[in-house]
């Protein structure tokens, strides 16, 4: 059995456009996150 082989697309997205995504990726990771922890902070001030 061969390895499958990924067709190249002749209008992929340029490198320019491949790192703005993955930097918005990375801020809306650091959002939820943050919120994840707002919550359970808040969580925390509801028991005491």
């Amino acid at each position: 059995m061969s390895m499958q082989r990924i067709p190249k697309e002749p209008h992929g997205p340029d490198k320019k456009k491949v790192i703005i995504d993955l930097f918005e990726s990375i801020a809306l990771e650091e959002i939820v996150l943050s919120h994840g922890m707002n919550v359970e902070a808040e969580k925390i001030q509801a028991f005491v």
